[in-house]
């Protein structure tokens, strides 16, 4: 209902004629002046003469009785609207805060519910309606205001014209939405009810389209025949749809687009529910966490190793007298031995054949003295020297084999 031919009191057209030249929507007309109107029956009198203290405790009574934070932020953006633009008395919506909206996850319907969702739709209009709203994620007054001209079966898209917040925006088409809309063109034709340039899913008159609410109906009805429990409605589908491409690898970014989000945080919503993305992560977290093979890792482009030689002394320099002795040894056998932890040459170690080290009584000796005087640090450091050898072993530190070296002692 268009609130412009609405009659009133003098404050009421004022506010009226406020909105107008704002050219706010017709529905958010009727909400702000449904706000002024509960003001007014709160107070029993001109909700112009209403102070800070009378505001205050019409939002306690609005909490006390039990209204939701949506409806709640709804009545006090009307209200923001009546005393600082219809009255110019901005002081008193100052103290006036709103509610944070609580954070909830949406419903989220699997591929075979919403292919059996549409299927169990009773006519061949509501099928194509449907249809339509999942393939191309469209919210449920935009796929109600469809244009006969707004398909373009040649790019396989769909054209929103004045969506949410007036943007035009193009919407995709899937090959399935399209076989349905043919069928409905072929019926509705028929029918009489497709008239040219008309609507796309016309209501009872052809010359107004279906609304929100009789589509809303049609998904109630056909979730129950479908045997369907969850909570749905067509807002359901449009999560569906953006959930399944995000399931699918599909660019967050390219589904905002598609969606008509202004901001991704918008859209970030359906990682919560992805839940094949979810438990793919949880796969390659798992398969992180298991002991892999060090012969199947690769040799980094730059070692610790590698740093130490070229940046050591320069450091070392800038940080005397702070330095222990303990952190110079490590230092200086971190220069001289490259581990697996500081990207060994496994690949190197692994490329060439394996040798028999010789089992000599002085072999075994020099070999038992080394690992003995090691000190704790993870890797075979100390007073060692490593050159690279052939061998594999076992670390008795984190028990995956390691390529090792031939050990000789310093003189």
């Amino acid at each position: 209902m268009d609130t412009s031919t609405r009659t009133g009191t003098p404050l009421r057209q004022r506010m009226t004629e406020d909105m107008r030249m704002r050219k706010l929507e017709d529905k958010t007309q009727q909400a702000y002046i449904r706000a002024v109107r509960k003001l007014t029956v709160y107070l029993k009198r001109s909700p112009d003469t209403a102070t800070v203290e009378d505001l205050r405790n019409f939002q306690l009574h609005l909490v006390d009785s039990g209204t939701s934070p949506i409806t709640l932020n709804a009545t006090l953006s009307g209200l923001r609207s009546f005393f600082d633009i219809a009255l110019g008395r901005v002081e008193l919506m100052a103290r006036m805060q709103s509610v944070k909206l609580p954070r909830t996850v949406p419903v989220v319907l699997s591929m075979q519910e919403a292919a059996a969702l549409i299927a169990a739709a009773r006519n061949v209009k509501h099928q194509a309606a449907l249809s339509v709203a999942y393939g191309a994620g469209l919210r449920a007054n935009e796929g109600c205001r469809l244009k006969i001209g707004d398909v373009d079966s040649q790019r396989m898209a769909l054209r929103v014209e004045q969506g949410k917040g007036a943007k035009d925006r193009y919407a995709m088409l899937s090959p399935v939405a399209l076989q349905r809309l043919r069928a409905w063109w072929r019926v509705g034709r028929a029918q009489g009810k497709m008239l040219p340039g008309g609507w796309l899913f016309p209501g009872m008159d052809p010359m107004d389209p279906l609304t929100p609410r009789q589509l809303n109906r049609a998904v109630h009805d056909a979730a129950s025949a479908a045997g369907i429990a969850k909570r749905v409605s067509t807002h359901t589908l449009r999560h569906s749809f953006a959930t399944h491409l995000l399931e699918r690898k599909v660019d967050i970014r390219v589904i905002q687009v598609l969606l008509g989000h202004k901001k991704l945080e918008t859209t970030s919503i359906y990682v919560h529910v992805a839940t094949d993305l979810a438990s793919a992560r949880c796969s390659a977290r798992w398969s992180l966490c298991r002991r892999p093979e060090v012969a199947a890792m690769g040799r980094p482009t730059l070692e610790v190793a590698d740093i130490f030689p070229e940046h050591g002394p320069a450091w070392r320099q800038a940080q005397r007298g702070h330095l222990s002795l303990a952190q110079l040894k490590v230092m200086s056998a971190i220069t001289q031995c490259r581990t697996v932890a500081l990207g060994a040459m496994s690949c190197a170690a692994k490329a060439v054949a394996p040798t028999r080290w010789p089992t000599t009584p002085a072999a075994t000796g020099i070999a038992r003295s080394a690992r003995a005087r090691r000190p704790s640090v993870g890797c075979r450091l100390g007073r060692t020297i490593c050159c690279r050898s052939r061998i594999t072993t076992w670390s008795s530190r984190c028990r995956r084999p390691m390529p090792t070296w031939r050990i000789r002692t310093r003189p």
